[in-house]
C-alpha cells in the first residue's frame, strides 16, 4: 500500500511539472517567442547531449545553475518541490547506471538548453 501512494506522489509530482511546463510554453507562444523543442527520445539529441556535457566549462555550468536558479527550479532542471524516491534522479537503483547531472537536466529538459544555448 505504502508503495502504491508513493507512487501517486512522484505521479503527482510528474503531473503538476507537465502543467507547470504546459503554461511556460503557452506564456511562450503568447508572447511571440519561437520555441523548438528538441525531441529527447532521439538519438541525435542524446549525442548532441553527451558531446555538449563533455566539454562544459565551469562558468557554463555555473550558468546552466544560474537559470536554475532564477528559474526556481531544483538542481536537476525539475520543479523545485520534486521529490525522488532514491533521493536523486541521477541513479537508476534497477540498472545500477549513473547519469552526470547536466547530462540529465540537458537531456530531460530541452526547453532549458533552448533557454541558454546562445551561452554555448
Amino acid at each position: 500500500m505504502g508503495a502504491l501512494l508513493l507512487s501517486g506522489c512522484v505521479l503527482s509530482e510528474k503531473v503538476k511539472w507537465l502543467d507547470n511546463e504546459a503554461g511556460k510554453l503557452f506564456n511562450d507562444v503568447k508572447s511571440g517567442e519561437n520555441v523548438q523543442l528538441a525531441s529527447t527520445n532521439s538519438q541525435e539529441w542524446l549525442d548532441q547531449v553527451k558531446t555538449k556535457v563533455g566539454s562544459l566549462t565551469k562558468e557554463q555550468k555555473e550558468n546552466v545553475d544560474k537559470f536554475l536558479a532564477d528559474n526556481n527550479l531544483n538542481r536537476y532542471g525539475d520543479a523545485a518541490s520534486t521529490t525522488y524516491a532514491s533521493g536523486t534522479p541521477l541513479f537508476n537503483e534497477i540498472t545500477g547506471e549513473s547519469v552526470d547531472r547536466f547530462e540529465y537536466i540537458l537531456k530531460n529538459h530541452p526547453e532549458i538548453w533552448e533557454k541558454i544555448k546562445q551561452q554555448f
